[in-house]
């Protein structure tokens, strides 16, 4: 009875959902329909990470407004260490949305991939999606997250240090 059970698992294994077919053998299923659920998943990946960029410095820089809220009511070394905090905080933002950034192009590479071999392979009418540029506001952003907190790092220890 066991046996029976696990070779139905492995089969189910094998199965897989495309375009409606729920229980299809992956034997049975095309290749350029197998291309197209892949790149389904890249989209969705590629926009995760996108929406990623925006939530996770949003996150940080609203961190950062508390500070700066308890940098106004502090006194002394408390306030440049508060500032050193933003400083390291804005540092952070710059390598985490470079992550997301570098995340996000990673998909955009595979589905471009899985464009040029769907056109390749026959399907003429595909269009392949414009690529995004590589400097632009993400860019910009990181850079100015980056700039913001090491300038802020730096007025702060060269004040703590005084």
């Amino acid at each position: 009875m066991r046996s029976k059970s696990k070779q139905s698992q492995t089969q189910k294994d094998k199965n897989v959902s495309v375009n409606g077919n729920q229980n299809a053998p992956l034997a049975a299923i095309k290749r350029e329909d197998l291309l197209i659920k892949q790149y389904e998943i890249f989209s969705n990946q590629r926009r995760h990470f996108g929406s990623l960029f925006w939530q996770i410095p949003a996150l940080f820089l609203g961190i950062c407004a508390l500070i700066g809220n308890m940098i106004k009511d502090a006194r002394g070394d408390l306030r440049w260490a508060l500032l050193l905090t933003a400083g390291a905080l804005l540092v952070l933002i710059s390598y985490v949305a470079c992550r997301m950034r570098i995340n996000e192009d990673i998909y955009e590479n595979l589905m471009q991939n899985i464009e040029m071999t769907l056109r390749d392979s026959g399907c003429a009418d595909f269009k392949v999606a414009p690529r995004s540029k590589r400097v632009g506001a993400r860019s910009a952003a990181i850079i100015a997250y980056a700039l913001l907190g090491f300038s802020l790092a730096v007025v702060s220890i060269v004040n703590l240090l005084r």
